[in-house]
């Protein structure tokens, strides 16, 4: 087994891990403040009630959802 199948193996069981997965995203993009916002302004500039958002890890947007909205993640 060479060093990038044991850094491969190493990451897929961290990854799996949603709350080792959580910490490690946070180390490396921060806290996304510019993304929160960004999404916030336009869904409350155009009234969106749904946030599709792909890619989404843990689902951290979710909170952003309007009252009786909707968020989907892929």
């Amino acid at each position: 087994m060479n060093l990038l199948n044991i850094v491969n193996a190493v990451t897929d069981k961290l990854s799996d891990n949603p709350l080792v997965y959580t910490y490690v995203r946070l180390l490396l993009t921060g806290d996304q403040t510019k993304m929160r916002t960004f999404i916030k302004k336009f869904q409350d500039k155009y009234g969106c009630k749904t946030i599709a958002d792909v890619c989404c890890g843990t689902g951290d947007f979710a909170t952003l959802v309007s009252a009786g909205g909707r968020y989907i993640g892929w």
